[in-house]
């Protein structure tokens, strides 16, 4: 989860700017929406080796993300549906992201140098392409557990790393080209957000 004064930091700038949004009639649902068709966009701009201005468009999706929600809060136009269709339309943007990079990893001309002095260059690409479906699988994961940790009345709102963070990672991978380490560093901090969300679930359930 975001540090609590980066996530005020955020927040200060996203609320106005949803506020100024939402004076144009943009409603969320048209921003939540219009957000998965930029991501499947610079998706398909990386999964063709365009990383610089795909990563930049598959940024611009991730900010749309953060918009939404405060277009609906300074609107007053929260709804179950809004809801439901910002975590599908999630769901979606995250396959497709890491579809895609694991489409282009599988697809690049293969290197000889060793990636960090560990993985051979041969092995480079089934390298990557491991670790964006690990990483696809736990971030599904992730979501998955905090909706049914929700709907059986915990709370789960906790981890290091949830979609903000992925996507933001992920982009500066695609950006700087950097790839595979993103991919590692989302796999391990995925991987313990799953853990650290269990434990919060399990915690609440055990008998007192």
């Amino acid at each position: 989860m975001l540090a609590s004064h980066l996530r005020g930091r955020i927040n200060r700038i996203v609320e106005p700017l949803g506020r100024a949004v939402g004076r144009t009639g943009i409603s969320a649902n048209d921003l939540t929406v219009s957000g998965a068709v930029i991501m499947a966009v610079g998706t398909l701009l990386v999964a063709n080796g365009r990383l610089l201005l795909g990563g930049m468009v598959v940024t611009v999706g991730g900010l749309l993300d953060l918009v939404d929600g405060a277009v609906a809060k300074a609107t007053g136009t929260e709804t179950p549906f809004g809801a439901f269709l910002d975590s599908t339309t999630d769901r979606l943007s995250d396959g497709l992201l890491f579809s895609g990079l694991a489409w282009y990893l599988v697809h690049r001309p293969p290197g000889d140098a060793a990636m960090l002095g560990i993985v051979p260059g041969h092995l480079y690409a089934s390298t990557g392409l491991l670790l964006a479906l690990g990483v696809m699988v736990l971030g599904f994961l992730t979501s998955y557990i905090r909706a049914r940790a929700e709907s059986m009345g915990y709370s789960c709102n906790v981890g290091v790393a949830e979609r903000g963070e992925r996507v933001f990672i992920a982009a500066a991978g695609i950006v700087f080209n950097v790839i595979v380490p993103a991919l590692a560093l989302l796999f391990v901090l995925s991987g313990v957000t799953v853990g650290q969300r269990i434990v919060h679930v399990w915690r609440q359930a055990r008998p007192s």
